[in-house]
């Protein structure tokens, strides 16, 4: 068995060559997906908190595929632009936007953020803030 493209593959399984063969027309007993295409994550933004908002970073995207996980979101934060990343959280709804309150570690001064997407095939799309965000500001 051979796909040669992305999407809904339907196949029929004969067990023993005995009977007639599946007829061209008939329902497939299986369906099988192929994805191979990356979610898709765009317009990441962070709006850091003033006033009794001070310490949290609210985390806004956009993300989306058609195999998206039920939690499909995973965020994270480097000094630098191409890490090593560490976590903020992840397994988070795909609601656009996260609140995230400082941790009780010293964050660098400036630092980036990453969201990842992952749909169920595994795929993994990413964007990362294109400019450094600065803790206190």
């Amino acid at each position: 068995f051979e796909v040669t493209n992305e999407g809904k593959n339907g196949i029929n399984v004969v067990a023993k060559l005995e009977g007639d063969p599946p007829q061209f027309g008939d329902s497939p007993q299986f369906w099988i997906e192929v994805d191979v295409t990356k979610p898709v994550v765009q317009s990441l933004e962070v709006k850091t908190g003033t006033g009794s908002e001070k310490g949290k970073h609210t985390i806004f995207w956009n993300a989306h595929d058609k195999n998206l996980a039920p939690t499909p979101i995973r965020l994270s934060y480097s000094e630098k632009w191409d890490g090593p990343w560490i976590t903020i959280a992840e397994k988070v709804p795909n609601l656009g936007h996260h609140v995230w309150t400082m941790p009780e570690k010293q964050l660098p001064a400036q630092f980036y953020v990453r969201v990842e997407a992952v749909d169920l095939a595994g795929n993994v799309g990413e964007a990362v803030t294109p400019e450094a965000i600065f803790r206190d500001r």
